[in-house]
């Protein structure tokens, strides 16, 4: 259900050495919509590493799908810090379930997300692009659970978050950057939630965690 966001960069076709890993985490509205947290991936953040020339970028589920991100349509969110991925023609039957219902404070919820390192890629070359056979997700699975401490609307201005006036969920339990685009769901396994914010904002352990309300999202987009 909840899928990895996974980039590489390479300068030339055929190299030995590529760079980059999982970005963030994500999930589908339908067999062809994807959403994840414009902070990860927007349109303007669609480039190579520093250093290289060229980058591609791919989904990846715990089940072992992937599926490279490739003629979709992008479309950016920022005051929601949400993005969404239109594939031109359906991708896959895991589709998350939704609760567009605001979860009440001391309710049952989880995340689902990915450590943000290089997991285990089979990956090779064709004529013009990166290829990617398999991925070992397995080692970079970062998931919490707990309750919803609290719900608030609040307006976000930071480097990398700016959500205007919207309504965020707030756990009652740490996390790691990597959750970022993720879903939070309720005890039903439904998702309320798309992972934001996380705070303090330059270390890898959040002490932290808010979601944007998912019918914040569905009123949007």
């Amino acid at each position: 259900m909840t899928f990895a966001l996974i980039k590489l960069s390479y300068n030339k076709i055929g190299e030995n050495s590529v760079k980059g890993g999982i970005c963030g985490a994500g999930f589908f509205f339908d067999n062809k919509t994807f959403v994840t947290a414009h902070h990860i991936f927007n349109t303007k953040k669609n480039v190579p590493n520093i250093g290289y020339k060229n980058c591609q970028y791919w989904l990846a589920s715990r089940q072992g799908e992937i599926m490279e991100i490739r003629g979709a349509k992008i479309e950016d969110y920022s005051h929601i810090d949400t993005t969404v991925i239109r594939f031109p023609s359906s991708v896959t039957d895991r589709i998350v379930s939704i609760d567009t219902n605001l979860p009440k404070v001391g309710d049952k919820i989880y995340n689902q997300g990915f450590i943000p390192n290089m997991p285990q890629i089979n990956a090779g070359w064709n004529a013009d692009r990166l290829v990617i056979k398999s991925v070992n997700l397995t080692g970079s699975i970062s998931d919490a659970k707990g309750t919803v401490r609290e719900t608030n609307k609040a307006t976000i201005n930071s480097n990398d978050v700016n959500v205007a006036d919207k309504i965020l969920i707030i756990t009652s339990y740490p996390g790691s950057v990597g959750m970022s685009g993720g879903p939070m769901l309720n005890c039903n396994d439904n998702v309320v939630g798309l992972m934001s914010i996380g705070l303090p904002a330059d270390v890898p352990k959040k002490d932290f965690l808010g979601a944007i309300w998912i019918d914040e999202i569905i009123k949007t987009i």
